[in-house]
């Protein structure tokens, strides 16, 4: 996903959000960039979560509509901005493609690679008044399974930097409210229906660019038994045999 600072202009504008996820295309994305091997987004939870809700099939480019609504907000030529990512070649060529998608709207981003002290020290150790993050482009495992590890940390308004992971500062007292009521209740038909207002409200206020879900590739030799890749992309080797 790529994380807007919704506290600075002009992320704080809803159809500058709107904008931008309709300006990336996330097929050239899956096709040219990951190689197939991701799917996209199709709510702020990855299909396996528990009480995933689709939300759409896929937001389509329209590079149209995303000039109409850049104009609408008052950027008619578009506007620059940095977005911050980690120093990992994958990622670096997805921003890479962004940046190419983007330029045809008129937004000018420059993707600023950081290795993983630089980049925690910029982002999760800087609270909303000296944080410079405009957008950053990273990823999520909800080691949990659950909803609520998959959006509390990152969305919710108490989980901004440095407590947690909200770089975006995204407070919306409807996501507060219902995140609150995921958490009072274990009864499951209850939480289904939280999550599912959870799931539509964040989707349609768009506080990310919504990108894709990755597919976890790995390989093993015939000879080998008992490991297997969890679900964050972690190798576990508990149980490993060989014959």
């Amino acid at each position: 996903y790529m994380a807007m600072n919704v506290t600075k202009k002009p992320f704080d504008d809803k159809r500058v959000r709107e904008a931008l996820n309709l300006a990336v295309d996330r097929e050239a994305l899956r096709k040219g960039v990951l190689r197939g091997f991701a799917d996209p987004m199709t709510s702020v939870l990855a299909d396996s979560v528990a009480f995933y809700v689709k939300q759409s099939d896929e937001i389509k480019r329209d590079v149209a509509r995303a000039k109409e609504l850049l104009k609408q907000a008052g950027y008619p030529d578009g506007f620059e901005a940095e977005v911050w990512l980690s120093n990992n070649t994958e990622r670096k060529d997805v921003a890479t493609a962004i940046q190419q998608q983007l330029a045809e709207v008129g937004v000018k981003i420059k993707p600023v690679p950081m290795d993983t002290g630089a980049l925690s020290t910029n982002l999760w150790t800087q609270d909303r008044e000296r944080n410079k993050v405009q957008l950053y482009f990273g990823a999520w495992s909800t080691s949990t399974g659950d909803a609520d590890w998959a959006i509390r940390p990152l969305l919710a308004g108490e989980s901004a930097p440095p407590k947690s992971y909200n770089v975006g500062f995204y407070n919306n007292q409807k996501v507060n409210d219902l995140i609150k009521a995921g958490l009072a209740t274990a009864d499951t038909k209850k939480r289904a229906q939280v999550y599912a207002d959870l799931q539509k409200e964040i989707w349609d206020d768009k506080p990310w660019v919504f990108l894709y879900k990755s597919q976890n590739v790995w390989g093993t030799g015939a000879n080998v038994e008992g490991t297997y890749v969890q679900g964050d992309g972690i190798v576990s080797y508990n149980g490993i045999s060989f014959k």
